[in-house]
């Protein structure tokens, strides 16, 4: 009788414990969803005002690959559920006279596989909607993949980078910290370190403060297009200010 007191105590015991711990998990995943501001350093960098001279050839058109849905509530913290968020997936191409560019290369040919690379719990909050890939698009407008100089990752995650086997052997241009991040075997990476063949090359920020970004890097050296480091979302995160005639 004695014992099977103790026993039902030690349960009751292992019970609370469990129920305390399932509280606390479900609390701080509440927290993670709840809406939070973005702490902001006391002392910001000071804007540097810069000239540009973009050529008057320099066009910029935005190439839409595609869609992906999911709910506010999984995208961004303080999202309502319930509450549908469709993100586009694009590339951007800039063009202009000392070689084009094309930021990020939006969904690629082989989207639905590489999806399916994703982690399991974004395969059943997300879904994926297609259009027609840049590459495609590229070569339904008679435009020579050849002519790029290169595609800057604004980062490495699948979304951003699922295009550029199509575009190999057009180099991949990032910063060391992100070459590392897509190497580590981080599995947001995963996509991007499964890709052979690639042509990754590493830049510098050498050129300086940009507005309100201590360092930068002048891709054609007149102000027209300039990388900044945006590290937070990855390691080696980037930022690009197109500056055209207009």
């Amino acid at each position: 009788m004695w014992t099977e007191k103790i026993g039902n105590q030690a349960v009751k015991k292992l019970l609370s414990i469990l129920i305390i711990l399932t509280l606390v998990v479900l609390i701080g995943i509440a927290i993670t969803l709840m809406p939070a501001k973005l702490t902001v350093p006391e002392e910001a960098p000071m804007a540097v005002s810069k000239t540009a001279s973009p050529p008057a050839g320099m066009r910029m058109s935005t190439l839409l690959t595609g869609f992906m849905e999911s709910q506010q509530l999984f995208t961004f913290r303080g999202g309502k559920p319930g509450k549908p968020y469709v993100s586009g997936m694009a590339a951007t191409l800039v063009q202009h006279p000392n070689g084009d560019i094309l930021i990020d290369t939006g969904f690629g040919r082989d989207v639905d596989a590489q999806f399916l690379t994703t982690p399991a719990l974004m395969q059943r909050l997300a879904s994926v909607e297609k259009e027609v890939p840049a590459a495609d698009q590229f070569k339904a407008n008679q435009y020579a993949v050849s002519r790029l100089r290169g595609v800057f990752l604004t980062h490495g995650h699948w979304d951003h980078i699922s295009g550029a086997p199509d575009l190999a052997p057009t180099p991949i241009l990032i910063p060391a910290e992100e070459q590392e991040f897509i190497a580590s075997g981080d599995e947001a990476a995963a996509l991007a370190n499964s890709m052979v063949g690639l042509n990754y090359q590493a830049y510098e920020f050498n050129d300086g403060p940009y507005e309100l970004y201590a360092r930068s890097y002048d891709v054609y050296r007149d102000g027209s297009l300039v990388v900044v480091p945006m590290g937070g979302h990855t390691p080696g995160s980037v930022g690009l200010f197109v500056n055209l005639p207009s």
